[in-house]
């Protein structure tokens, strides 16, 4: 009975065990999601007693988990791997993205598909994956010591990596492979990097009994198709807090604008698709309103419905709508100016592209977010960027903008770019495997994804990292799935590398 135990943990099968247990419970991202942690380490703890397999796990304060593996018989003098996925926690509850209580993961014949949140994306295979190998004790899976870590990321924000403490860990390994990627058949050997930033200024809105002659409206941009900030970037969609502050301009121009109220966006990763304002304008300025708001409405149609180099409409469900509505506290002529003009000046899109296919030279910008308070109007801007030196050039304008106009400027997280290593002995020995096992060339690229593998190299001297994945299928957060055959060629892949990582010439 155990011999047949053990076969069956060396198949891909067991990984989809693995997704089950751990992520496929109906109230496992229902209630409690952030416990994820939890469940892995419960799980390695379980298994591990029952196949007598001694593991050691650690967990540092930030919720990064390690766990050690020794080599099996006649392979200590193997070289040291770590294996490397992140797990995902979502503080907020509550998101127009996001669905949490309508999250859900499903097992076909050919697909894993997830649906409602990004707690289902590639990392939950990277995942399943390294549980396997740690959970395998049989002569076919052959491997030396073997380092794994899970390391945590919070609110889309890879927290876990940025703060590794490595020594803590006593990480020995030279070698590291993630498996974050996005392609079959492709190695990832580089990155961007990412900055997040906060624009504020304080404010006090003004009683709407104080302003005589106010009509005040309601503008409403919405049906947009949105899109991720790493691989939707660059398709030219609208943004409903960009075309909200388009519009605000023009009527600025004309007349004065108070601003009341504006919400849209949600989290840094995610281009909007909604947005809404409230405004004051002075009473006799109505026809005008009107006027511009239809021009602008027309100019903005024309463009998003007509004009693409993808060969469709750009957003063919684009809604513009605005109506007069209920007084409300408004902030004062300074203040909404100061708004309306940032709001227009903080670039969104791709702002700079690689002449050269493959290479890394882009940066570009998300303007996420938009809120305001009873104490203060917010703008929330993301970054990315894979030439490090211009990526710095460039978040340092994004600073500027704000402090021209008096606005405090916050980079509360900033995700180094991850430049390939010079030395190429792990990487040509992948290759290597990975072209054997799929009898085709393999790619080596540079992603504008943003990954781990480059800032956990970096705190450990001459350690080599490479990403490998699934091939991605659909988008957040409407679906996601990725193929039960990419799953299969990578857990082979992975047995392939870890019986063979002594033939490494250092």
């Amino acid at each position: 009975m155990l011999q047949l135990m053990e076969k069956e943990r060396s198949r891909p099968q067991f990984i989809w065990t693995i997704l089950k247990e751990i992520y496929a419970h109906p109230d496992n991202y229902k209630k409690n999601q952030g416990k994820i942690h939890q469940r892995i380490k419960k799980w390695l703890i379980k298994r591990s007693n029952t196949y007598n397999i001694p593991l050691k796990i650690q967990e540092d304060s930030i919720g990064n988990i390690f766990v050690r593996k020794p080599a099996l018989s006649g392979c200590e003098n193997y070289p040291p791997i770590l294996l490397q996925a992140h797990y995902d926690i979502y503080d907020k509850k509550e998101s127009s993205i996001y669905d949490f209580q309508g999250s859900s993961i499903s097992f076909q014949e050919k697909w894993i598909e997830m649906i409602g949140t990004p707690i289902f994306d590639d990392s939950i295979v990277g995942v399943a994956l390294i549980l396997a190998v740690l959970i395998n004790k049989n002569e076919i899976f052959e491997h030396g010591p073997i380092e794994a870590l899970f390391t945590v990321k919070r609110d889309d924000r890879f927290v876990g990596a940025l703060n590794l403490d490595v020594d803590y860990f006593n990480i020995q390994s030279k070698f590291l492979l993630n498996f974050d990627s996005v392609d079959l058949g492709a190695i990832t050997n580089g990155t961007a990097g990412c900055a997040e930033f906060l624009y504020s200024k304080k404010a006090t809105p003004i009683d709407p009994g104080e302003g005589k002659y106010l009509t005040f409206y309601k503008l409403s941009i919405s049906g947009l198709k949105g899109g991720e900030l790493g691989s939707e970037i660059h398709f030219f969609r609208a943004n409903a807090i960009k075309l909200i502050a388009r519009a605000l301009s023009s009527l600025s121009e004309h007349m004065q604008i108070n601003l009341a109220d504006w919400s849209g966006g949600d989290l840094y990763r995610f281009i909007p698709r909604k947005s809404t304002v409230i405004f004051a304008v002075h009473t006799d300025e109505e026809f005008k309103v009107e006027q511009i708001l239809k021009e602008e409405k027309g100019t903005i149609i024309k463009k998003y419905r007509t004009f693409t180099e993808y060969g469709s409409n750009l957003e063919p469900n684009l809604c513009i709508q605005w109506e007069k509505t209920k007084a409300k506290p408004y902030f004062s002529k300074k203040i909404s100016e100061s708004a309306i003009a940032l709001a227009n000046l903080i670039p969104h899109g791709l702002s700079r592209s690689s002449s050269v296919e493959n290479e890394f030279g882009r940066i570009s910008n998300n303007f996420a977010k938009v809120e305001t308070t009873r104490s203060a109007i917010r703008f929330h801007s993301k970054s990315r960027g894979d030439n490090a030196p211009e990526f710095k050039a460039f978040n340092r304008t994004l600073i500027q903008l704000g402090d021209l106009g008096g606005w405090k400027v916050k980079n509360d997280y900033t995700f180094p770019v991850w430049v390939p290593q010079k030395e190429k002995e792990f990487l040509n020995f992948v290759k290597h495997k990975y072209e054997d096992i799929l009898q085709k060339p393999i790619r080596i690229d540079k992603l504008y994804w943003v990954l781990e593998p480059g800032i956990i190299a970096k705190q450990i001297p001459q350690m080599q990292a490479l990403s490998i994945g699934p091939t991605e299928i659909g988008v957040f957060p409407e679906n996601y799935k990725v193929s039960v055959y990419d799953i299969q060629i990578l857990f082979r892949l992975l047995r392939t590398i870890l019986k063979n990582l002594n033939q490494i010439s250092m």
